[in-house]
C-alpha cells in the first residue's frame, strides 16, 4: 500500500512538472473557465449588495405618515449634515426637540438622549468607538447611547443642537410633521408593493441570468476539459509504457483535475472581486451610485462550490475517459 501510495504521489509529481511545462496548455482553458466564474460572481454579489438595501426602503415606504419639507411649516425642525469616513457617507442630525424626532421615527434607542458634547450613534458605528468616545471634526463626543432602530438611522449621528453649532456643520433644515393637508407633499400609491414587486422581478431576472451563466460554465468546463484531456493523451501513453497502470494515472489525473479546478476558480474569484470593485468605484464616484462591499454570503459560496464541482467533474471525466482509451 506504501508503495502504490509513493508511485501515485511520483506520477502526481510528474503530470505537475508536465503541465506547468505547457504539455497539457491549461493556461487558456483556465483562463476561460475563469472568466465565466468571474461574471458568475460579479452578479452574485452586486445583486445580493443591492438587495441587501431593500430593508431601508421597505422601511421609508411603511411610514407614509411622515412629511418632510424645505418649507417651514407646523412640526419639528431638523438639521441635517454629512460626513465621509471610510468610503461611508454618515447623515449628521440635529434637532431642539430630540424626542419628537425618535419618536416619529419610531426608533428604538439603548441609552439616553445626547446633551452638550455628547453624540447618539446609530449601531452600525460602534467600530469607530474608541475608548467610549466618538471624534467628530477633531471634537471628541461622549457616546451616549444607540439607535438600534430604523435602518435609516442606523449609520446616523445624533447630536444636540448645542454641539451642532459648535462643529460648525453646513447643513440643510427640514420641517417633520405627522401626515396633514399638506401640498408639498406627494406619495406614489402602494409604495411598498412598488418596491416589493420591483425586487421580485430583479430576482427572477438575476436568477434567469445566473442559469444562463451556470449553463454557460458548464459547456466551457466540457469543453476545456475536453481540450486539457487531449493534449495529455501523449503524456499517458508515454507513462502507460513506462508501466504505470492505469488505476493509479486516473487517481493522479484525478488529483491534477483538482488542482486545475480549484486555480480556475480562485482566480475567477480573484478577477469578480477586482473588476467589481473598480467599476463599483467608478460608478461611485461620477454616478453617485452605492458602492457595493463584496462580503462572504451563502449565494456566493454556493456559486464557489458549483463552478469548482462543475469543471473537477468535467476534468475527471474526461481524463478517465481518455485512460480507458489507451
Amino acid at each position: 500500500m506504501g508503495f502504490s501510495l509513493l508511485k501515485n504521489l511520483r506520477l502526481t509529481q510528474f503530470m505537475l512538472a508536465a503541465a506547468a511545462r505547457g504539455e497539457f496548455k491549461l493556461t487558456q482553458s483556465i483562463l476561460a473557465t475563469a472568466l465565466f466564474v468571474s461574471l458568475l460572481i460579479v452578479l452574485t454579489v452586486s445583486s445580493q449588495a443591492y438587495l441587501s438595501q431593500l430593508p431601508i426602503l421597505e422601511e421609508i415606504a411603511i411610514k407614509p405618515a411622515l412629511i418632510a419639507s424645505k418649507e417651514p411649516l407646523k412640526g419639528i425642525a431638523i438639521k441635517i449634515s454629512y460626513i465621509k469616513l471610510n468610503s461611508n457617507f454618515i447623515l449628521i442630525l440635529a434637532s431642539s426637540n430630540l424626542t419628537a424626532f425618535l419618536k416619529l421615527n419610531q426608533a428604538n434607542i439603548d441609552g439616553k438622549l445626547p446633551s452638550f458634547g455628547e453624540a447618539l450613534l446609530g449601531v452600525k458605528l460602534k467600530p469607530l468607538i474608541e475608548n467610549s468616545t466618538f471624534t467628530l471634526k477633531g471634537l471628541n463626543l461622549k457616546v451616549s447611547g444607540f439607535i438600534n432602530s430604523p435602518e435609516h438611522l442606523s449609520s446616523a449621528v445624533i447630536l444636540a443642537d448645542s454641539t451642532f453649532e459648535k462643529l460648525n456643520f453646513s447643513y440643510e433644515c427640514f420641517y417633520l410633521k405627522e401626515e396633514g393637508d399638506f401640498q408639498a407633499f406627494a406619495q406614489a400609491p402602494s409604495s411598498l408593493s412598488l418596491i416589493k414587486a420591483v425586487a421580485s422581478e430583479i430576482l427572477k431576472m438575476v436568477s434567469s441570468i445566473a442559469w444562463v451563466l451556470r449553463s454557460a460554465l458548464t459547456l466551457i468546463c466540457l469543453m476545456q476539459a475536453y481540450s486539457i484531456a487531449k493534449e495529455s493523451r501523449k503524456t499517458l501513453k508515454m507513462l502507460l509504457a513506462l508501466n504505470a497502470s492505469k488505476i493509479n494515472l486516473t487517481l493522479s489525473l484525478t488529483i491534477l483535475a483538482l488542482l486545475i479546478s480549484g486555480i480556475a476558480v480562485a482566480l475567477g474569484y480573484a478577477i469578480g472581486l477586482t473588476g467589481l470593485a473598480l467599476s463599483s468605484s467608478a460608478l461611485s464616484i461620477f454616478y453617485g451610485l452605492p458602492y457595493i462591499k463584496p462580503l462572504a454570503s451563502y449565494a456566493l459560496i454556493k456559486e464557489l462550490i458549483f463552478a469548482l464541482t462543475a469543471s473537477f467533474l468535467a476534468l475527471t471525466i474526461l481524463f478517465a475517459n481518455e485512460v480507458l482509451k489507451l
